[in-house]
């Protein structure tokens, strides 16, 4: 599927994609969120078998930035109640000092989840995005 509109144009989901599941990793921002959205939307438009697994770093002395995913999963839900999307996969960590830290945990999940992948068949395929 092709999104478009005056400042040009994003190839959802391809034909030959063989994922029957799609992790992207979600913030609770803008582009995590419309990505789910147009990825939900890609999938109930095409009837795909296609789940969505969105994934994150909750940083639990910074709960602001994350604690909008709920209610962004539950509305994106609603809206196309044909498309498995999955609660997300977290990685909680304490964060005190407030540094810059929450990709470094992210990617030892990407890490995990594509170590996974590499673990099923064709059949299980998992697809892993982050933004």
């Amino acid at each position: 599927m092709i999104i478009k509109n005056k400042f040009g144009e994003v190839k959802i989901l391809s034909n030959n994609m063989l994922a029957k599941s799609i992790g992207i990793s979600m913030s609770g921002g803008a582009d995590s969120t419309m990505l789910c959205y147009l990825l939900a939307k890609s999938i109930s438009n095409g009837k795909l078998n296609i789940s969505i697994q969105p994934y994150n770093g909750y940083d639990i002395n910074l709960p602001g930035d994350s604690n909008k995913i709920p209610f962004i999963i539950t509305y994106i839900r609603n809206k196309f109640p044909d498309v498995d999307l999955k609660w997300p996969v977290s990685v909680v960590f304490s964060n005190p000092g407030h540094k810059d830290i929450k990709n470094i945990f992210i990617k030892d999940l990407e890490k995990k989840m594509k170590k996974h992948k590499n673990k099923k068949t064709r059949s299980q395929e998992y697809y892993v995005e982050s933004i």
